[in-house]
């Protein structure tokens, strides 16, 4: 009975699967591709029926690799690759350095340094400059910063310092001529003043009378030359002398028993209103000084 039973399902389940057809598996799906599209590098889409796919700039595998093996092109086409053998391996056994990298030769272990090499800009401070000879820094210099500075060349290294007067390029300058005519006046230590340069005037070399004129700027007295026709008769004869405001000034020179002297080394301040004026003292009570003729600069 139960053989009979099993043959009868046996044969229901045949007579099923010869109307039905097999069972879908469960990842399995149906359907009909319609179109295919392709992008760079790859070419050939898109494909509505047949077609073919290619990418002639892709490079094309060994086929087989090798681990730690290199990957070289092949032929001139650009994109097949071959084998290209195992990755090189080998042990340093020696390092040297040349000046300025110091520290070698190293066989072991070792350091590496460079005393002149200026490392990054981190290791410069705020408005630095690096300066040096040959091909290597040797130092940085550095401007104040609360005080206007100029790079200055100088003898040795360059450096900043603030900028003098005489730094700057003359402007303005007043040149400033006096004389008198004649010969000097024959009292002992006697000054007699000289009056500003003009043709028109004839002035006697023999008044003591105090007389200056205005300086119409502020400025600085200096450069001082005095010439004669005729020399004094002793050594302190012919003392040329700056006065300011009716005193006489460190500005001054002695042509003595000679014709000419100059004073390039001192100088003497004016403001805008002050009053200057030019002396020549005699030597002897018998001097021989004669046409002094003045200039100097005031700038």
């Amino acid at each position: 009975m139960k053989k009979a039973l099993v043959l009868f399902i046996l044969l229901v389940a045949i007579a099923l699967w010869a109307q039905l057809g097999p069972v879908p598996g469960g990842g399995g799906g149906s359907g009909t591709v319609t179109n295919i599209a392709t992008t760079s590098p790859v070419t050939g889409g898109p494909i509505t029926t047949t077609g073919t796919i290619a990418c002639a700039t892709c490079a094309i595998g060994p086929g087989s690799s090798t681990t730690n093996h290199l990957a070289k092109f092949s032929g001139t086409d650009g994109v097949t690759l071959a084998d290209g053998g195992a990755i090189p391996t080998g042990t340093v056994t020696s390092v040297a350095t040349t000046s300025p990298i110091a520290g070698g030769t190293i066989t072991g272990t070792g350091t590496i340094t460079c005393a002149t090499c200026v490392t990054s800009a981190a290791s410069l401070t705020s408005n630095a400059v690096v300066i040096g000879g040959g091909s290597q820094a040797t130092s940085t210099i550095n401007a104040s910063t609360t005080t206007t500075q100029a790079l200055f060349a100088t003898a040795t290294a360059p450096a900043f310092r603030a900028i003098a007067t005489s730094d700057l390029p003359v402007t303005s300058a007043l040149l400033l001529r006096d004389y008198c005519n004649g010969t000097i006046g024959t009292s002992n230590a006697t000054s007699y003043f000289l009056v500003g340069y003009n043709t028109a005037n004839n002035l006697a070399c023999t008044s003591t009378a105090l007389f200056e004129a205005v300086m119409p700027v502020a400025c600085t007295a200096q450069k001082l030359f005095a010439v004669a026709s005729a020399a004094g008769g002793a050594a302190g004869s012919g003392q040329v002398i700056l006065t300011k405001g009716g005193t006489p000034s460190a500005l001054t020179c002695t042509m003595g028993t000679g014709t000419s002297c100059n004073d390039t080394t001192h100088t003497v301040s004016f403001n805008a209103g002050d009053t200057y004026g030019v002396a020549v003292k005699t030597g002897q009570a018998t001097d021989t000084t004669a046409n002094p003729r003045v200039s100097f600069v005031c700038q």
